[in-house]
Parts: structure tokens; C-alpha cells; sequence
């Protein structure tokens, strides 16, 4: 074997700190996943994915806490919960969790949104129809955190409800190329400076019309900082 070659190893993840049993946004993470999905849905990307989102909104509401905070696309609600109860843990935090979301799957795909994983129009209406929730359910669920609402819509739809407020973070799980795209261009000019916004499904061949919806942005704007993540999605910094 040439010396250069790398031999794969199984990694043991307990040497990391972010996933020892008793890390804290680890605990958050597990606590959240139970109380919104009862344990579904749960794989080692979108653990690290979620670790990255925890920091950004501890970021975010320790530096503006009298600013609201975006979610656009929350399924379940997992990610909710966890921003929700990092904000309620804040004392200083007056803002609002905006949370936007069809509760009836995806939207139709674009030819941006085609790939080789869903080739066929069925396995496309297949993936719309899987990610659909119970809005009761969701609502329900939350009834602890007062300061969230709400928007069930099609995106854009009900982004007017908030069209007057500035946000130090948004967050972006949509999935698909058009509302991805509709998402970047209202809540980026609403950001704060200094404000982030996380890009969950970037980079993810799956759907690959959320890196083309970011980077095209990304032409017409130039923000502090951009950071694609190895592990899938990104974030940046206005």
C-alpha cells in the first residue's frame, strides 16, 4: 500500500468533547429531539450540525438580546426547542422566536433542486410529503415559551408579518432552492449587523438548489464572514 494512502478507523466519538454524555449541548440536543419527535430523526450529521446552531444563537442573543430571532423551516420542531430554551435560559432576552414553516411539506422542485438522488418525479413527491408535521402538535408542544409565534405559510408568504423588525439571527432549513433563495433576500437586509444567519442544508447533494440559492446571493452581497461547514451546512456573518 502506497504510505501516503490514509486506512479508515472507527473514530470514537466520546473523545470529543461535544459528545461526551454529559456535555450540555449535548443534553439540550437529547432533551429536545425526545420532547419534539420522540428520538426520530436523529443521525451524527445533523448532531453536528445542531452543535454549530446551539452556539451561533448563544452568540446571537448574548450580543443582541433585545433582538428577535428567524427560523425558517422547523419541522417538528427540534431545532425549536433547542433555540427556544436557549433564549428562556437568557434573562436579558426580549425578543421573539419567529418560526415559519408550511406544516405541509416542501414546495414543488426546480431544476435547481434536481439530482441523481431523487431522479424521478415520485421519489420527488415522495421527499415533499415526508417532511410534512402537525401544526397542532408543534404549537403544542411549545406552550412553555411564550415569546414564540408562529407563521405557518408557504414561505414567502408570511414574511410581512415581520417586516418591521431586526433580527441577530435567522435561521434557514427549507430544503429547496425557491424558498431558500426568497429567505435570503428578505432577512438579510432585516439583519443586524454583526448578526448571523445559518444555512442548514447547504452543501448537501440531496438538495442541491440550497448551496445554488446562498451562492447566488452571495454575488450581490459581501458579508464579515462566510464559513461552509465539512459536515454540511453554513453560516455567515453580516
Amino acid at each position: 500500500m502506497n504510505s501516503t494512502e490514509s486506512v479508515p478507523v472507527e473514530f470514537p466519538m466520546a473523545i470529543v468533547t461535544a459528545f461526551k454524555p454529559d456535555s450540555k449541548i449535548r443534553k439540550l440536543y437529547n432533551k429536545c429531539i425526545q420532547r419534539s419527535q420522540g428520538g426520530k430523526h436523529d443521525n451524527l450529521l445533523k448532531q453536528m450540525r445542531f452543535y454549530v446552531l446551539h452556539q451561533l444563537a448563544t452568540n446571537a442573543v448574548q450580543t443582541f438580546p433585545a433582538l428577535s430571532i428567524a427560523e425558517c423551516g422547523c419541522w417538528w420542531g427540534h431545532s425549536t426547542h433547542i433555540l427556544a430554551n436557549i433564549l428562556q435560559a437568557h434573562v436579558d432576552f426580549s425578543g421573539r422566536l419567529h418560526v415559519f414553516d408550511s406544516f405541509d411539506g416542501l414546495s414543488e422542485f426546480k431544476p435547481q433542486d434536481h439530482s441523481e438522488f431523487r431522479s424521478t418525479q415520485v421519489l420527488r413527491n415522495r421527499a415533499r410529503n415526508g417532511f410534512r408535521s402537525d401544526l397542532t402538535q408543534v404549537t403544542t408542544s411549545l406552550d412553555d415559551f411564550p415569546f414564540v409565534r408562529i407563521h405557518p405559510g408557504w414561505v414567502p408568504t408570511k414574511f410581512f408579518e415581520v417586516e418591521d423588525e431586526k433580527f441577530g439571527l435567522v435561521t434557514i432549513d427549507l430544503d429547496l432552492y425557491e424558498p431558500i433563495r426568497d429567505a435570503v433576500q428578505f432577512f438579510y437586509p432585516r439583519l443586524q449587523d454583526g448578526g448571523l444567519m445559518y444555512f442548514d442544508d447547504y452543501g448537501y447533494e440531496t438538495f442541491p438548489g440550497a448551496k445554488i440559492a446562498v451562492d447566488e446571493f452571495l454575488q450581490t452581497v459581501r458579508p464579515r464572514l462566510f464559513l461552509e461547514l465539512p459536515f454540511g451546512s453554513a453560516f455567515l456573518i453580516k
